[in-house]
């Protein structure tokens, strides 16, 4: 005995939903490598992480898994405090918006994703081991409009005061990112990629 007409076409709907919903492809990358550089202005007068400041930054991301390849890139500008944390070591946040521009490549397309805007946030810390030697970390969120997608950093490691207001960092690096609209991309158009390796990097203050 067959199912009324209704009852089939209720199961065929079904059947063909998943085809006309969202393609998530979730990814791991553990070699990925990550470039830092941030340019630091103290609006009081310090240049050692005590009072207010200005911060222009860029980080950037790159690796490849199962046949994605990926760079990420963020420029960021914000404003900051910082204060001292016990006799050598200091605490700090900065916030303002934030710019990202991607770039994901397949086997058989390309694409450029449309840059975003959006507010992100940072707190950092470091405790100076000597006077040439500070462990640093810091952990950075961001949202970035039109598609809300979203990004969750965590960064530690060791910076090197090479001169006077001049630091260069080596350290690892964990970010997650999601990606919520890939629009005209036919392999996906939803990502969430965790992605963490070395990062290097620069500070400058003045």
């Amino acid at each position: 005995m067959n199912p009324p007409r209704w009852v089939r076409a209720g199961l065929l709907s079904l059947a063909l939903l998943p085809s006309c919903g969202s393609v998530n492809r979730d990814e791991n990358d553990h070699d990925a490598f990550f470039v830092d550089a941030r340019v630091r202005r103290a609006l009081d007068g310090k240049a050692d992480h005590e009072g207010t400041h200005v911060e222009l930054g860029w980080n950037s991301a790159h690796g490849d898994t199962n046949g994605l390849d990926y760079t990420i890139g963020v420029v960021t500008v914000g404003f900051g405090v910082d204060g001292a944390a016990g006799k050598d070591g200091w605490v700090g946040i900065v916030g303002g918006l934030g710019w990202q521009m991607t770039d994901f490549e397949t086997t058989t397309d390309d694409l450029n994703a449309d840059d975003a805007i959006g507010p992100w946030v940072a707190f950092q810390g470091g405790w100076m081991i000597a006077p040439w030697v500070e462990l640093f970390a810091r952990t950075d969120l961001g949202m970035y409009f039109e598609d809300l997608n979203t990004t969750f950093g965590f960064e530690t490691g060791a910076r090197f005061h090479v001169a006077d207001y001049t630091a260069f960092f080596v350290g690892w690096r964990y970010a997650a990112y999601e990606f919520n609209d890939f629009d005209g991309f036919p392999a996906f158009d939803e990502l969430e990629l965790d992605a963490s390796g070395l990062v290097v990097g620069i500070d400058l203050s003045f």
